[in-house]
């Protein structure tokens, strides 16, 4: 049986978006890794201008939710940056993954 996950999709800027990580871009990807791994998304969120500084973004938000309440085991990011650009963030979410039994999946 293959875990739940959500992908999580985040371009802050216009310049992103247009250089190769368009959130259409980003998702695709992000799709067929889940395909190609055996995991059943269950939800695809975009924040959209949300600066990844910041780790309170309403689609990470959602995520984090979903994770905490089980509804899902994985959350499948195009790339590290994607998720957030703060050290200090990446160790809460972490954290947060732990104590939810869930895994992070990065497709590069």
């Amino acid at each position: 049986m293959s875990e739940n996950a959500i992908v999580y999709a985040r371009v802050s800027t216009k310049r992103q978006a247009e250089e190769g990580a368009s959130l259409p871009a980003q998702v695709e990807a992000c799709q067929k890794y889940a395909a190609d791994s055996g995991l059943n998304v269950v939800n695809v969120i975009q924040d959209d201008g949300y600066s990844g500084m910041k780790y309170s973004r309403p689609g990470l938000n959602e995520a984090k939710d979903m994770i905490e309440n089980g509804q899902a085991a994985a959350l499948i990011v195009y790339s590290s940056d994607r998720l957030t650009r703060k050290l200090a963030h990446k160790v809460l979410f972490d954290e947060l993954l732990e104590e939810a039994d869930a895994k992070l999946h990065y497709v590069v």
